[in-house]
């Protein structure tokens, strides 16, 4: 009898290098506290909708 080898998952190159860190890294069990909410900084002023959205809503409850 023969043992097969189980096939190899060849890394595709369409995959976004940044997008296949992150989930490599949540399959990790060691880096998955490195991606808690309570670790993550959001900076609301570089969201450009975020900001556009505020002076929007300002806009219409000053006038």
């Amino acid at each position: 009898m023969s043992q097969q080898r189980p096939a190899r998952k060849l890394p595709s190159l369409l995959l976004d290098p940044t997008e296949e860190t992150v989930r490599r890294r949540c399959r990790d069990p060691i880096n998955v506290e490195g991606l808690l909410p309570s670790k993550i900084r959001i900076n609301l002023e570089d969201n450009v909708q975020y900001v556009s959205m505020r002076n929007l809503l300002l806009g219409v409850f000053l006038t």
